[in-house]
């Protein structure tokens, strides 16, 4: 995440890197300024089309969703909604003993860890939503709806004078 940040700053500020210090604030608001407004539009109008997520969350759900076809579930406890995911692999890896993990939807959490990091269902967490019927948008935070990214872009930079 940080190397991303970082070198999407750097582009962003390509050509500044003479500026005095004071200068370079200035125009990291400005170029800020401008981003929100780009980044605003675009949400808006993704929006306006009908979308209620971004392409990037339907990206990784659509990968999640075929990497769950080579799993096998196990159901322990029906209450609680938890499972055994054994991750199965394709004959063109290298051989490996299959691997297994623990998800428990009641409490959000894998024992990979990956759900617990980016708060998205992933092939384990939609292999047991599959298993019991649910749609695993039910477990994506409305963090990542097109409504709340743009409540975020919505944000007002003032003018400097």
């Amino acid at each position: 995440m940080t190397t991303n940040l970082s070198t999407s700053v750097n582009s962003m500020f390509k050509n500044t890197r003479h500026l005095l210090v004071s200068l370079l604030v200035e125009e990291t608001y400005f170029k800020s300024a401008q981003l929100f407004s780009i980044k605003g539009r675009q949400t808006q109008a993704m929006i306006n089309s009908g979308s209620q997520y971004s392409e990037v969350l339907s990206d990784a759900m659509n990968s999640g969703k075929q990497e769950s076809n080579t799993h096998i579930i196990n159901e322990f406890d029906r209450h609680n909604h938890t499972f055994i995911i054994t991750e199965t692999q394709s004959p063109l890896q290298t051989p490996r003993p299959p691997e297994r993990f623990r998800v428990m939807l009641q409490f959000q959490k894998c024992d990979c860890g990956e759900y617990q990091a980016k708060h998205l269902p992933y092939s384990h967490v939609m292999s047991a939503c599959k298993s019991i019927n649910v749609n695993p948008m039910n477990y994506v935070p409305t963090l990542f709806t097109l409504q709340h990214i743009l409540h975020v872009y919505d944000n007002s930079f003032s003018l400097l004078a």
